[in-house]
């Protein structure tokens, strides 16, 4: 049980990236009136799912490095936890993603800068709004080990908004 709750949160992150994607997918058909078109896109989920699980060790041992670095859990301590978080994680796992994701789907790697320059603002500003307040309440109240856990979580509703903002294109192409 114990490597259970320690392997689990490192893990769970690909798991939930590519449930997030599969819910966005049935959403877009949905709302695009192709409920039945063609059924879910198993290997852009499965590419989702990949980035996922590179995410979850690297969120794992960057919470390990801000809980070594800034030990406690008082207001100063999140507070600068929450600010490193968003200044240096966020902008790195946005790169993460759109580069990633656009190796896997075998782009080049000047279409990958590309998408990352136009997408990369929108994505920074919902981080912004979203995840400050997220990663005060991680930081302050939940033990270490849950860390990356609740992270990816929590992230399930934010991987269907990435996962739709790295495929606009792809379904406004479908509805047009």
């Amino acid at each position: 049980m114990r490597n259970l709750t320690r392997d689990l949160p490192k893990k769970s992150n690909g798991v939930l990236m590519g449930f997030g994607d599969v819910s966005i997918q049935l959403i877009e058909r949905r709302s695009s009136g192709n409920s039945d078109k063609d059924g879910i896109d198993w290997y852009r989920t499965g590419r989702l799912f990949l980035i996922g699980l590179g995410l979850g060790p690297a969120l794992h041992f960057w919470y390990k490095f801000l809980d070594k670095r800034l030990p406690g859990a008082n207001a100063l301590s999140v507070a600068k936890k929450v600010l490193l978080d968003i200044s240096i994680a966020s902008p790195i796992c946005i790169a993460y993603f759109f580069i990633g994701t656009n190796i896997l789907e075998r782009r080049t790697w000047n279409d990958a800068i590309q998408e990352l320059k136009q997408k990369f603002l929108a994505i920074f500003l919902v981080d912004i709004a979203v995840w400050p307040a997220a990663q005060t309440f991680n930081f302050y109240l939940l033990p270490p080990k849950y860390r990356v856990l609740y992270v990816a979580v929590l992230t399930y509703v934010y991987n269907m908004f990435l996962s739709g903002m790295k495929h606009m294109e792809d379904t406004a192409d479908e509805t047009g």
